[in-house]
């Protein structure tokens, strides 16, 4: 990281011009791209296999050219994520701030594949506007968007490592079905420590 309080790294990236967007909802997988007459999706997927390897070995340019080679060949909106990451990784805020916009276009598409109850979570310091959604589509069904607090890469790095060496654990406290109100009643008091949950059968 650059200097402490200045937010601009080495590169000369600042996060809040969307270093970090993080979209997690790996149900963007089930949500088909666009097809075009000609294009051949498999080898699209070689492509992206191959930029993915370049872009572990540090090798960020040829890594955006194979992503923009997938992109030309099978146009998945999902595709700008990856172009966004390297071109942030490349010192390339514009391009990579151009790119993060495409993928957030994804937001209304990833609410319509979602599944009742779900959740799609976004976390950025900074994001561009969010399509208009249709409540019918997007959020009927008890679905949620919701945003977390943002973090870097090496945020999420350290936190990870520290959480290996916490013995850390979850509490939960379970219910039957049929006391379900008795639940409820007790997480509106605040009696239960943790998580409430309901059993069937």
């Amino acid at each position: 990281m650059g200097a402490a309080g200045s937010g601009i790294d080495e590169r000369g990236w600042d996060p809040m011009m969307g270093a970090q967007f993080i979209v997690l909802a790996a149900l963007l997988a089930q949500a088909p791209a666009p097809v075009a007459g000609g294009q051949d999706k498999a080898a699209a997927k070689v492509l992206l296999r191959e930029g993915l390897d370049l872009n572990q070995r540090g090798d960020y340019a040829r890594a955006l050219e194979k992503f923009h080679a997938a992109y030309a060949t099978y146009p998945s909106p999902k595709l700008w994520f990856n172009i966004g990451q390297v071109e942030r990784d490349l010192g390339h805020p514009a391009e990579a701030m151009a790119a993060f916009e495409k993928f957030l276009a994804l937001v209304p598409e990833a609410l319509r594949v979602l599944d009742r109850g779900g959740t799609v979570v976004l976390a950025g310091i900074h994001m561009s506007e969010i399509p208009p959604l249709d409540y019918a589509k997007h959020l009927y069904l008890e679905k949620t968007l919701r945003s977390v607090t943002a973090a870097t890469r090496r945020d999420a790095t350290e936190l990870l490592e520290l959480a290996a060496c916490l013995p850390l654990r979850s509490e939960v406290e379970t219910f039957p079905l049929a006391d379900a109100n008795e639940a409820l009643l007790r997480l509106k008091r605040s009696e239960i420590r943790g998580a409430a949950v309901l059993t069937m059968g």
